[in-house]
């Protein structure tokens, strides 16, 4: 019987710090969608204007929002730049997006 007590107690340990850490993950990614970041449009075909153009927004939300206006071109293809360094690729931004 001890054992089972024993069993469960774990169990809601193990639920408990699995809620927590989830949660701390997303508070995590709500902080870093808060942050500034670097977006650069790479045109894929030849273009008159400059190739590479990056623009700072003052949050990744917002970086993420003009990366989803871009794709909508087949012919631009948007790379992040985060704060703490990260470089979003568009297969990561499509992705999140979705």
């Amino acid at each position: 019987m001890l054992t089972s007590a024993g069993s469960t107690v774990q169990a809601v340990a193990l639920a408990f710090y699995r809620t927590r850490f989830a949660q701390e993950e997303q508070d995590m990614e709500t902080e870093a969608l808060e942050r500034p970041a670097d977006l650069t449009i790479w045109r894929t075909t030849p273009a008159a204007s400059p190739l590479v153009e990056p623009e700072r927004y003052d949050t990744l939300r917002e970086a993420l929002a003009a990366a989803a206006g871009a794709m909508r071109d087949p012919a631009k293809q948007p790379w992040i730049i985060t704060e703490e360094g990260e470089i979003l690729s568009p297969n990561w931004i499509r992705t999140y997006l979705n």
